[in-house]
């Protein structure tokens, strides 16, 4: 789901519940501490004007263009060739 249509407030508002609620001291489900640490990233970014300009345009994705339908970028015990 994209920001476009969030406000800072609408941002920080929702990171902070999201954040209270995931908090490791609270919740003792396995994986809370992980799913802690990415709303805090991804709070990071968001809450950058900058950062979330480049992620709303879809230009933050370090995989963007990568062709995960092929095993070309993929190491491969048959071939170390690359090509193209």
């Amino acid at each position: 789901r994209g920001t476009t249509g969030a406000s800072t407030a609408d941002i920080k508002r929702a990171f902070k519940r999201l954040a209270m609620r995931s908090h490791p001291d609270v919740n003792k489900e396995p994986g809370a501490k992980e799913r802690f640490i990415e709303i805090n990233e991804a709070y990071a970014v968001l809450s950058d004007t900058d950062q979330r300009r480049k992620y709303d345009l879809g230009n933050a994705n370090p995989f963007a263009g990568y062709d995960w339908g092929s095993s070309r970028g993929r190491s491969s015990s048959s071939s170390a060739s690359g090509g193209g």
